[in-house]
Order: structure tokens, then sequence, then C-alpha cells
């Protein structure tokens, strides 16, 4: 039943979990070919997006990355979902950043952050988060830590994305020198992990 698999496969946020990298992206890039089954152009654009994070798991060139995300980008726009075409935009912007093109991605990060009161939290933070590890690579500290900063306070105290967003702002200030500032954040995230017993302390 393609139709019903690519709901499900489209349905999921961290397909990587399903099975190995390399089979994953063979599942979702058998998805984004059965045209005739797809449910929708919303869910087309997630198998688009996903095959993006997991061609970036196997290590696939920058330009079949950078082509995948600009399809996916093209096909999110026809859905007219404000979350996907933010998405598809933000991977497309972390495309250019690989790629050394910060100009094109800061474009594409404007453009997908341009709307913030539309978005979903997980989609607002999403972006913003590569944006920020965009801000840090092209040297630009304040920018990282405010987007950074601006997660982490999104972000309900005390659960796994507030502690991933602390390890954001550790790693960060580690990077530049910071390392109490480093020490700390990373502290709070442990104690939050080990609260939540999260498989990320094994």
């Amino acid at each position: 039943e393609p139709a019903t698999g690519i709901a499900l496969l489209s349905a999921l946020e961290w397909p990587q979990i399903l099975t190995t990298p390399h089979e994953a992206l063979r599942w979702y890039e058998r998805a984004a070919e059965e045209n005739a089954a797809m449910p929708d152009a919303v869910a087309h654009a997630r198998i688009l997006r996903h095959c993006v994070l997991l061609e970036w798991l196997v290590g696939t060139s920058p330009s079949q990355r950078q082509a995948t995300a600009e399809r996916a980008v093209e096909v999110a726009r026809s859905s007219g979902d404000a979350n996907e075409i933010s998405r598809a935009l933000a991977n497309l912007g972390a495309c250019y950043r690989s790629a050394g093109r910060f100009d094109e991605a800061e474009a594409a990060f404007v453009e997908a952050y341009e709307n913030p009161d539309r978005l979903s939290r997980p989609t607002a933070n999403a972006v913003l988060r590569l944006w920020a590890v965009t801000d840090l690579q092209r040297g630009d500290v304040e920018s990282a830590r405010r987007r950074f900063l601006q997660v982490a306070r999104s972000e309900r105290a005390g659960s796994e994305a507030h502690a991933s967003a602390l390890l954001n702002l550790g790693e960060l200030e580690y990077a530049t020198g910071n390392v109490e500032a480093a020490r700390d954040a990373a502290r709070r995230a442990r104690e939050t992990y080990a609260s939540l017993d999260s498989t990320y302390l094994i």
C-alpha cells in the first residue's frame, strides 16, 4: 500500500531512528518517486525534507543535497503550508552554508523566519537552530548566541528540547573560549537529562 507507507513515513519527525540512515534513505527516495500515491503536497514536502536530512547523514555530495533541498522548497511552496515552507527553506540555507555561500544562506533563513507567528514552536526553533549554526560558522557569535538563547527560552524548562538548547549554548560558549559558561550550560543540560532518565546519557 504505497499511499499508507508514504503517509506513515511523512508523519515521522526523526526518520533516522527507523533503521540505518542508508536504508531509511532508500525508503524515502522510493516514497518520493511514488507520485501517483502521494497524498498531498505537504506529505511530499516532508518526504523530501527527510531525504535531505538522511542524505546529510550518509554523506551524499553537497550538490545532491542542494538539489533535493531545492526540490523540497518547490514542493513546499506548492502546498502553501507555512511550516513546511520554512523547514524546507532552512534546510536549503544549511546546504548553502555547507558550500560556503553565506549570503544565500542568510537570504534563505530570513525568508524562512519571515512570519514567525505563523510557525509552530518546533518549526520556529528548528529554523533558529540552523540559522544560529550558520551565524557561528560565518563568525557572527552574538547573533548565534541570541538565536540559541531564543530557542532555550521558548522551550519548556525540564524538557529534552530545553536540555538540547542548553547544549547548543554550551557548545557555542566553549567554541568562543567561555569555558565556565559552557560548563554551566552542560551541567544544567545533564541535570535535565538525568531527571528524565534520558537515553542521551547512555
